[in-house]
């Protein structure tokens, strides 16, 4: 018996020895075996055992988590490319769409600023429409009276005219609109309250009329 515990003994400490960690106590042949030595031994394997357990149990939720954050990062790349795509449509474009008119309203003297705050309070990140716009809108909103005015910026204004008697008008292609000047479509800038500037009615017929009457903006987004 006490030679099968040698052995055995010996086999245990072989093994241990060939994994290239000690352990607390090594046998070898013809020294007694002493069983708290033999315990302890058996003990510091079975600690390994549940140190390396718990390695692996942090290690899958580690990949786990990980894998997580990949599909987060990949839907984030999703979605990007999609915001990428679509500013790049929009940008091949430049055109924004109708989408209605603003509740508030303004004279032609109180700037494009005063215009745009009106329109984004009505409509997320809209802005004055131009007349380009507006033209080339192809899904209008609900139907807006046509006794209903709005501001609107003229787009595309060919002609030499400089002045009321330049004897060259000017003409907006989009409205059809002629005038001596840009500042007949434009109330001077936008701010001289006594001048003119252009406006649309609710079924898109196109106005050069006084800027000293407050009248909603036209919106596009």
């Amino acid at each position: 018996m006490k030679a099968g515990l040698i052995i055995l003994g010996l086999s245990v400490s072989l093994n241990l020895s060939a994994q290239g960690v000690p352990v607390p106590h090594i046998f070898t042949t013809g020294n007694p075996i002493v069983a708290s030595e033999f315990n302890a031994n058996f003990q510091e394997l079975s600690d390994r055992n549940d140190t390396t357990q718990t390695q692996i149990t942090q290690s899958a939720s580690d990949i786990s988590t990980n894998q997580s954050s990949i599909s987060t990062i990949q839907g984030n790349i999703t979605q990007i490319q999609a915001e990428i795509t679509n500013l790049q449509t929009n940008t091949s474009s430049q055109l924004l769409q109708f989408v209605g008119n603003s509740t508030g309203t303004v004279n032609g003297s109180q700037g494009i600023r005063a215009m745009t705050e009106l329109c984004q309070a009505d409509f997320v990140d809209s802005r004055v429409c131009t007349t380009e716009d507006y033209a080339k809108t192809t899904n209008f909103p609900a139907s807006i009276p046509n006794t209903t005015y709005a501001w609107i910026i003229p787009s595309n204004v060919v002609g030499s005219g400089n002045g009321l008697n330049s004897g060259a008008p000017v003409n907006d292609i989009y409205s059809g609109q002629v005038g001596a000047s840009i500042a007949n479509f434009t109330c001077g800038g936008w701010r001289i309250i006594g001048g003119t500037g252009l406006r649309v009615s609710g079924t898109g017929q196109f106005w050069v009329s006084a800027c000293n009457t407050p009248i909603p903006v036209s919106c596009c987004k």
